[in-house]
């Protein structure tokens, strides 16, 4: 389905939550992407490197002491232990079980949940939000930003990145 109103595509039928809990809680990892964090490690010089230009670029954009970072959907932790190591104050909330096992070793906090109206009042404010592919996995975007919008500040930012397969730029 193609949504004239904003252009996201989607699949149908559009799972229901209790189905991507399911996915992203225990099999992402397991079944669907068993090899992602070994195919990760091997790429994580060039990980390192795309983590510290998007730090790079934040911070030109805000002062030295607003480096409280939420990362959304964070993974393995690697964005996050990247930042720590700035001396950043970073956060993930990650519903994988299997990442945030992950994150946890690398000594990164980690919330295990999925990030909605009901988690969203204990995670606190920030100055940067991260999505890295993130929204494409969203059934509903919009409400997923506007979640987003009451946790910064307006002169605070937001950062999005996701995939750009069918773009020829």
């Amino acid at each position: 389905i193609d949504c004239q109103l904003c252009g996201f595509k989607h699949i149908i039928p559009i799972p229901t939550v209790e189905e991507l809990e399911k996915v992203y809680q225990h099999d992402y990892y397991m079944q669907d992407k068993p090899l992602y964090l070994e195919r990760y490690r091997e790429d994580i010089d060039w990980w390192n490197m795309t983590y510290a230009d998007r730090y790079e670029l934040l911070e030109q954009h805000l002062p030295p002491g607003k480096r409280r970072l939420l990362d959304i959907g964070s993974g393995p932790g690697f964005f996050l232990l990247n930042g720590q190591s700035r001396g950043w104050q970073v956060k993930g909330i990650e519903p994988s079980v299997q990442a945030v096992e992950h994150s946890h070793g690398l000594g990164v906090q980690v919330d295990n949940a999925f990030f909605s109206a009901d988690t969203t009042p204990d995670l606190g404010k920030f100055n940067i939000i991260n999505m890295s592919d993130v929204l494409e996995h969203i059934p509903d975007p919009a409400a997923l930003l506007a979640l987003v919008n009451d946790r910064w500040s307006e002169d605070d930012l937001l950062c999005v990145v996701v995939p750009n397969d069918f773009n020829p730029v």
